[in-house]
C-alpha cells in the first residue's frame, strides 16, 4: 500500500505544482494591496544581484570609498555597514542622501512673469511678479549652482531695487518674503500664536513695493537654490563661499535685468545680517556700489552670546 500511495501523490505533485496550488488561493480584499506590492517591487535588485553588487546600482561610488559594494563589506558599526547588508541602503548612509540632493535645478535660467496689483499705504501699485533661477558661475564660466528668486518690479530702470535674505542659518527667505515685505503675505494672529490650516493669503498694506522693487533670495540649499553638475552642496557652505554665491547671484540679476545704475539695497534678517556685513564688502570691491543696508534683528558680534567675553562695560 505505501508504494501506492507515494506513487499517488507524487502524481499529483507532477500535475498541481506548488507554485499553482499557491496561486490558486485567494487573498480576498488584500490580493489587490498585494498585487501593489509586488509591483513595486519589481525593480528592486534580487538577493543574488545584492550578493554580487549587480544592477543598475552596481557602478563604484567615489563618495563612499570608490567601492561598488556601497561599503557593505565594512563591518559592523563602520560607516556603509547595514545589517542586513543591503549595497543600496549602505550607500544611501553612506552619502547621507536627502531630498536636497535629489531635486535638481535647471542650467539655463529660467523666469516666469505675471501682472498683478497691489493697495499700499490706500494706493495701488501696479507690478510684475517673477519667480526664475540665477545661474552661477565660477571663474571659468562653469556652472556651479542656480539660484532661486522672486522679484516684484514695477518696469521703472532707475527705480531702487532691495534684495531680501533671511538668515537661519540654512532658511529660504520665505519669511521676509510671504511673513513681512512682499505686497501679499500669509495672514497671522500674531502677536498671538497663528491659527491651523487652511491659511488666507492677504494683500500687504505695509510692503515696501511702494519704495522700491524687491527681490527676494533663496541662499543655496534652501527653498529650491541647488548646485549644478558635480559641484557639492558644501561648496557652498561657508562664510566666504556663501558671499561669494550671493555676490555672483545679484550681480546677474542686475545685468540680465539692465538695472546697474538703479539705487541698490540690501536687506538681511537675523543670520542675513552677517551676511549682509561681508556680502557688501564684496559688491563694493567688486564694482556694486550700494546706496544702503538694512539690518533687521541684526547680529554681528557673536561675543555677546559667549559668556565672559563681549559683555557690555560698566562705567563708573
Amino acid at each position: 500500500m505505501r508504494p501506492c500511495v507515494f506513487v499517488a501523490v507524487l502524481a499529483a505533485l507532477l500535475a498541481f505544482p506548488p507554485a499553482v496550488l499557491a496561486q490558486t488561493g485567494d487573498a480576498g480584499p488584500d490580493q489587490s494591496m498585494i498585487d501593489q506590492t509586488k509591483a513595486a517591487h519589481r525593480d528592486l535588485p534580487t538577493q543574488a544581484e545584492r550578493q554580487t553588487g549587480g544592477g543598475e546600482d552596481s557602478h563604484a561610488d567615489v563618495d563612499c570609498g570608490g567601492k561598488s559594494d556601497g561599503g557593505a563589506g565594512a563591518q559592523p558599526g563602520e560607516t556603509g555597514a547595514s545589517p542586513g547588508g543591503d549595497p543600496r541602503a549602505d550607500r544611501a548612509r553612506c552619502r547621507k542622501l536627502s531630498d536636497a540632493d535629489i531635486a535638481t535645478a535647471p542650467i539655463a535660467e529660467a523666469r516666469v512673469p505675471s501682472r498683478h496689483q497691489a493697495t499700499i499705504g490706500g494706493k495701488p501699485v501696479a507690478y510684475t511678479a517673477t519667480a526664475g533661477t540665477l545661474t552661477l558661475r565660477d571663474d571659468e564660466g562653469k556652472p556651479t549652482g542656480s539660484m532661486f528668486y522672486v522679484a516684484y518690479t514695477t518696469g521703472e530702470p532707475h527705480r531702487p531695487v532691495t534684495f531680501f535674505y533671511n538668515g537661519g542659518p540654512g532658511s529660504s527667505t520665505v519669511w521676509l518674503h510671504m511673513g513681512s515685505l512682499a505686497p501679499v503675505r500669509v495672514l497671522t494672529d500674531s502677536p498671538q500664536p497663528t491659527h491651523n490650516a487652511p491659511y488666507t493669503l492677504a494683500n500687504n498694506d505695509s510692503s515696501l513695493l511702494d519704495k522700491s522693487d524687491l527681490v527676494f533670495l533663496d541662499a543655496m540649499g534652501a527653498g529650491y537654490s541647488r548646485p549644478l553638475g558635480d559641484t557639492k552642496l558644501a561648496a557652498f557652505w561657508g562664510t566666504d563661499q556663501d558671499i561669494d554665491a550671493f555676490a555672483r547671484a545679484i550681480e546677474r540679476w542686475l545685468t540680465i535685468n539692465g538695472r546697474w545704475n538703479a539705487p541698490k539695497f540690501l536687506f538681511g534678517e537675523s543670520y542675513g545680517t552677517t551676511r549682509s556685513a561681508g556680502l557688501s564688502y564684496r559688491l563694493e570691491s567688486d564694482g556694486v556700489q550700494l546706496n544702503g543696508v538694512v539690518l533687521l534683528s541684526s547680529v554681528l558680534y557673536y561675543g555677546r552670546f559667549r559668556p565672559g567675553f563681549g559683555q557690555d562695560m560698566v562705567a563708573a
